[in-house]
């Protein structure tokens, strides 16, 4: 009497609540069954004679948590027919034992309830992993060499900025010199009075020719020496504007190379997150829906166990 008075408060607690929560269509099925455990006797064979696992395991057939569902629901659904026809049996009639035959399956089935909600849990975390390895791709499109290429890029800029900041700087410096040496080339004291005398006895053996000669060279040795220093300065600094010229060029065609591989990565990077985040959705979207079911499964599961404990305590009793 204890026992039925339990399984009616269950009984008038599921009554009062929704008397279906499935999704639409299995309700139908599941109040449709016209024997007591035909269809669910012959869907878990395995539950009657081997480990409870092995027929949850039958039940997972097909891969993802999504197909396996299907079966599940499908199996809950007539697993709530038969427990809840068996407990309208017992409250309809206090006195009457349940059959052996409905015993066993009730049993099998209490093994089965509780495989049930290891296997929604187990596929909970494996949907969670998978999801969370979706999330990693994403992440990993932006670690692909996307920052290698980055930095290649701004150190060549750097490089490139570098190396025009010296030329424009020398730029300065050779202009400067220049001017200098044609300022002093143009002034009264060259331009003025440049020597005139001639250099061409050099090989002169004759002692009047020599002084005549040594006292020109002298006079040009004097001349030469304000102006060479000034012309030599100019010209320097021309073929090292020329040199530094050339090299920044190098850089110029480097640092350009280098931003058109970041950008052809990153324009990789942005194919690799559109292709990862629509995976990403489209597998969150289909374990949205199959914990939607699973929800319901494990609550079902958990109150099938409840009514098969009461059904078996009150079959023991009447005993």
């Amino acid at each position: 009497v204890a026992y039925l008075s339990i399984l009616a408060a269950l009984h008038g607690a599921t009554a009062a609540g929704s008397q279906c929560d499935l999704p639409q269509g299995a309700c139908a099925e599941k109040r449709d069954l016209s024997s007591e455990h035909l269809l669910i006797s012959t869907r878990f064979t395995k539950a009657r004679t081997h480990a409870a696992v092995e027929a949850a395991a039958g039940l997972l057939q097909g891969g993802s948590s999504a197909a396996g569902l299907g079966s599940q629901q499908e199996g809950v659904a007539a697993l709530e027919a038969f427990v809840m026809k068996q407990v309208d049996k017992a409250l309809s009639n206090a006195k009457s034992a349940l059959p052996e035959d409905t015993l066993a399956s009730l049993k099998a089935f209490k093994d089965y309830t509780k495989a049930l909600q290891e296997d929604v849990l187990k596929l909970h975390a494996s949907d969670q992993k998978d999801i969370d390895l979706d999330l990693d791709d994403i992440k990993n499109c932006s670690r692909s060499g996307l920052e290698a290429k980055r930095s290649s890029m701004e150190e060549h800029r750097r490089q490139h900025h570098a190396c025009r900041e010296q030329q424009a700087a020398m730029v300065d410096t050779m202009q400067k010199k220049c001017e200098d040496y044609n300022r002093t080339r143009k002034s009264d004291r060259f331009a003025g009075a440049p020597p005139t005398c001639s250099l061409a006895k050099v090989a002169t053996d004759s002692p009047d020719a020599l002084e005549a000669f040594e006292t020109c060279l002298t006079q040009t040795y004097k001349w030469t020496a304000g102006l060479e220093p000034l012309r030599e300065a100019c010209h320097a600094a021309r073929e090292e504007l020329y040199e530094k010229a050339e090299k920044c060029k190098e850089l110029q065609s480097s640092f350009e190379a280098s931003a058109c591989l970041h950008t052809t990565k990153q324009e990789g990077v942005c194919g690799c997150r559109e292709r990862t985040i629509a995976h990403f959705e489209t597998r969150r979207k289909t374990v949205s829906e199959g914990e939607t079911i699973r929800q319901h499964i494990y609550k079902s599961a958990v109150q099938m166990g409840c009514f098969i404990d009461v059904l078996l305590n009150d079959a023991t009793d009447k005993r």
